[in-house]
């Protein structure tokens, strides 16, 4: 199994309230596009995810309450 040093992803949001019912909201996970560390299988089965993969990406919602 191969040895992996210390790791650190940087994700960041921001959510802003408009009014008391609507709010946008912004997200950036990986801000440092930082490379993930080998994936190899889990313990007695296989890891299906892998975070930091991607690389840098964002998102971008908004929210309307009643």
């Amino acid at each position: 199994m191969p040895k992996i040093g210390a790791f650190t992803y940087v994700n960041m949001s921001m959510a802003l309230k408009v009014t008391e019912n609507f709010s946008f909201h912004f997200d950036v996970d990986n801000v440092f596009n930082a490379k993930a560390p080998y994936p190899y299988p889990a313990s007695g089965g296989t890891n299906t995810y892998f975070q930091g993969i991607l690389g840098t990406y964002f998102r971008v919602g908004a929210g309307v309450h009643f």
